[in-house]
């Protein structure tokens, strides 16, 4: 026989565990071939060596054979929590690893062999090996024929149905292709075609209609059955009134998980019954279908805004060439008249040009988030006062009247002042290029409910009412006042107005009635609490108001 670790030599005859039998040797309480050895992998000849633990020898046994007379009350295994086992009745067993060679039942008794030969009980145990077994069984009475058709019909159905159940439980199917399953259904949809007050009438006559019964048989007949069944009854609806009301509640928190944006996260249906457990899997579908729409909307917006700063950079390149000359063409003393307008209108295009493609790259860069902003506190009155002035020009191109109302006082906000002064610039071109001429333009700063808020109203050249059914739509880009696009304008500068505005945690909003045209940016107002800057309420009067109407004459004047 092959060489063995001493540890596994001595733990195979139940000297101890396994790490207790290395103890064992560390402590020299072992010993092979009468030398102490201290090492448990020492290997073992369990034919030639000798092996001695405190002074006694061990033999090695490779098998052992026991017969057992089984006695009931008795179970064929090697453990049990509960029951005794055949093997703990051998008490003269070297070896722990011993099994029943076949089994006995617990209230039977008879011959069985106890052994650790694996191919012993191959060849005992094999149906290819065709061992007889013979065993007897005592019945009280006779066993008629009847008995025996009966016998085998019953257990025969028994089978089938038995078989039937296994079948159906391992396909996880055993409600849907039930009898029961087949009533239920065909009583929903019944009730389904019926009218909500029909629907209740009938679930409390039902109700009350158990209970009567119920409560007949417990309280008339005095039968403990209805009692019990009463009370089950009972509880069952209690039961299923609160898990309807949790498997709703359930439903509820994952359809306002997906109002609030958390589109990944899912019902639990696991816990789920019927309806509730069909309109959870729809709401799952649901939020899978947005959360993927997502998905696809953001790679979209993420190639468009890739395809236009590519497009833009290239267009870079040429077009400030194409400046480049006409600059220098403009200081070449060309007395041809023609030819200087040509020039005067290549300038003009070239510049405009030059402009969309600014703005091109802009929007793709809101749209992709890669703004990075500088929030700071910003006197916002200073800021309209600054970006007023540098639009006198233009205004006065158009004889238009600049009605401002702002307060005297500063008016703290936080922001980023570049990104704010791109809002209000782009408001103001906006009323430059789409305000009827001669007409008048109100500017003006105000607090509402703790905000502040920038409005700038004027009278639209175009009809906003008819060209536009939605106000809102001129946010969107490339989206303009003018449908003839007779004017300079992209179509962008409101779209980044908004988007830059939203950024910047404020909000952006524009009203349109009729040629009325009023946009509007709204922030919060900044308070800084360890300073003496209070948080300032509605002007109470005029006079607290700094309120200007310039005509383009006196603006000129005042300039």
């Amino acid at each position: 026989m092959a060489k063995i670790r001493l540890d596994k030599y001595l733990a195979d005859m139940q000297i101890g565990t396994r790490s207790a039998v290395k103890e064992y040797i560390r402590k020299g309480r072992v010993r092979v071939n009468e030398a102490v050895v201290k090492s448990p992998e020492q290997k073992i000849d369990t034919e030639t060596d000798t092996v001695l633990y405190d002074d006694k020898p061990v033999g090695y046994h490779t098998y052992e054979y026991f017969m057992l007379n089984k006695p009931q009350g008795v179970v064929s295994a090697t453990q049990d929590t509960k029951e005794k086992t055949v093997t703990e009745l051998i008490t003269e067993k070297n070896r722990k690893d011993l099994f029943p060679v076949g089994r006995l039942d617990k209230d039977t008794e008879g011959l069985l062999l106890i052994t650790n030969d694996g191919a012993l009980s191959h060849e005992l145990l094999s149906p290819k090996k065709h061992v007889d077994k013979t065993y007897f069984a005592e019945v009280m009475g006779k066993i008629g024929q009847a008995e025996v058709i009966k016998f085998i019909v019953i257990d025969g159905l028994f089978l089938i149905f038995y078989l039937s159940m296994v079948r159906r439980m391992k396909a996880e199917m055993l409600w849907e292709t039930s009898v029961a399953c087949w009533l239920e259904s065909g009583i929903r949809k019944v009730f389904a075609r019926q009218k909500t007050t029909v629907r209740v009438l009938l679930l409390f006559a039902g109700h009350m209609a158990v209970c009567f019964v119920l409560a007949v048989g417990a309280f008339y007949y005095q039968s403990m059955i209805a009692l019990v069944l009463l009370l089950l009854f009972s509880s069952g609806e209690c039961y299923m009134i609160l898990r309807k009301a949790v498997e709703q509640y359930q439903i509820r928190l994952g359809v306002e998980k997906i109002r609030d944006g958390a589109l990944s996260g899912k019902i639990d249906i696991e816990q789920l019954h019927g309806e509730e457990k069909s309109l959870a899997e729809a709401i799952n579908n649901i939020g899978e279908g947005l959360l993927h729409a997502v998905d696809d909307s953001t790679k979209n917006e993420r190639m468009k805004a890739d395809l236009i700063t590519n497009v833009s950079h290239d267009i870079k390149t040429p077009l400030t060439s194409i400046i480049n000359y006409v600059n220098l063409m403009k200081l070449e003393k060309i007395d041809n008249e023609r030819v200087q307008g040509y020039i005067k209108i290549l300038d003009e295009k070239s510049q405009r040009l030059k402009q969309l493609t600014a703005d091109l790259v802009e929007a793709s860069k809101i749209s992709s988030g890669n703004v990075k902003l500088d929030m700071q506190v910003i006197d916002l009155v200073e800021l309209v006062y600054q970006t007023s002035g540098e639009f006198n020009e233009k205004f006065e191109q158009k004889e238009l009247t600049i009605v401002t109302k702002l307060p005297k006082t500063a008016v703290l906000i936080r922001a980023d002042g570049r990104q704010l002064y791109r809002v209000i610039e782009n408001l103001y071109n906006n009323v430059a290029k789409y305000a009827l001429e001669k007409t008048r333009v109100y500017v003006d700063i105000a607090y509402v409910e703790e905000k502040v808020v920038f409005s700038i109203k004027n009278v639209s050249e175009h009809s906003l009412a008819r060209e536009n059914s939605n106000a809102g739509d001129l946010t969107e880009r490339f989206i303009r006042g003018d449908s003839s696009r007779t004017t300079e304008g992209s179509g962008l500068g409101l779209s980044i107005a908004k988007s830059l505005t939203v950024l910047m945690g404020g909000v952006f909003d524009i009203k349109v009635d009729g040629d009325l045209f009023k946009a509007s940016i709204t922030f919060p107002q900044y308070v800084d609490e360890n300073s003496s800057n209070p948080k300032m309420e509605e002007p109470a009067s005029e006079d607290d108001y700094e309120i200007e109407e310039l005509e383009p004459e006196e603006r000129t004047e005042k300039e």
